[in-house]
């Protein structure tokens, strides 16, 4: 059941990119020297210096440990907001491209239902997420990185300290 949530979420993403490079509706917005294209319809966010490493995507891995991606929402969002984002069921989409270390590379936003994080928060979080590293195993030789999602809940964070 998971691998399917995973992979429906995956097309999501997948499909929010190619609706962002055929679209008029992107909005391109900088804060701090940093130019981000936002979707107004997909609710996609990227930074516009989004890129994939060199090599090919290894499809053959596993994620060990994905705690770091969970502490960074729990000690970065206030309490108030947190209890907020519970009560209307907000959920986010993150896109992780990351090398075979398990160090993040590049990261984009997948809203549901509205972009609840301003621009300077999201690129906080973005600085945050790109120097986590994530334990996980590749399967695969040569020159490659890892794609991946994770969805972000926040419900499970109004009652766990992590």
């Amino acid at each position: 059941m998971k691998i399917k949530h995973l992979f429906i979420i995956w097309c999501i993403v997948l499909f929010s990119n190619n609706i962002i490079a055929q679209s008029g509706r992107t909005i391109e917005r900088t804060i701090s020297g940093e130019t981000y294209l936002i979707d107004t319809i997909s609710l996609f966010v990227k930074n516009k210096n989004y890129k994939l490493p060199e090599g090919k995507q290894c499809d053959s891995f596993t994620i060990e440990d994905s705690s770091p991606l969970e502490k960074i929402f729990y000690n970065f969002l206030s309490k108030e907001k947190m209890n907020e984002l519970v009560k209307s069921k907000a959920m986010v989409v993150l896109r992780i491209v990351c090398l075979p270390s398990g160090k993040i590379e590049a990261v984009s936003f997948l809203f549901r239902k509205k972009i609840f994080l301003s621009l300077a928060e999201i690129q906080s979080l973005e600085k945050k997420l790109i120097n986590t590293q994530l334990k996980i195993s590749t399967y695969c030789s040569g020159n490659h990185y890892v794609s991946m999602v994770a969805p972000i809940r926040f419900e499970k964070y109004t009652h766990v300290p992590l």
